[in-house]
């Protein structure tokens, strides 16, 4: 069996070209190479993450907290990350475990 590049670009068949034939082929085309260059982008970046002992959520809080060298609010980085204030407290908790964050409750 042959394997398939899982680089390559993917095309739109002509079946769902037939089937859909209203849908734009090459802005199909587009947006599903786009998910996928997202996904294989998001997993080695998750893997080297790992290597360091890091998630993806939290490399993308602690960016958020450089860019904010006086702090920030855990809301506003829920609100950048697009997630729960729970999910940032448990970010925020795994970084605080490791040294990487400091939290401080004094002036919120």
């Amino acid at each position: 069996m042959a394997r398939r590049n899982l680089h390559a670009p993917v095309r739109a068949s002509s079946a769902l070209q037939r089937e859909f034939p209203q849908m734009d082929r090459r802005a199909t085309e587009v947006l599903i190479n786009l998910i996928r260059t997202d996904s294989l982008v998001t997993t080695a970046l998750t893997r080297r993450f790992r290597r360091h002992g890091l998630s993806l959520s939290g490399f993308n809080a602690l960016v958020i907290l450089r860019q904010a060298p006086d702090g920030v609010n855990p809301h506003e980085i829920a609100d950048r990350l697009l997630v729960t204030r729970a999910a940032v407290t448990a970010i925020l908790d795994a970084l605080g475990t490791k040294g990487l964050v400091r939290r401080d409750r004094s002036g919120a």
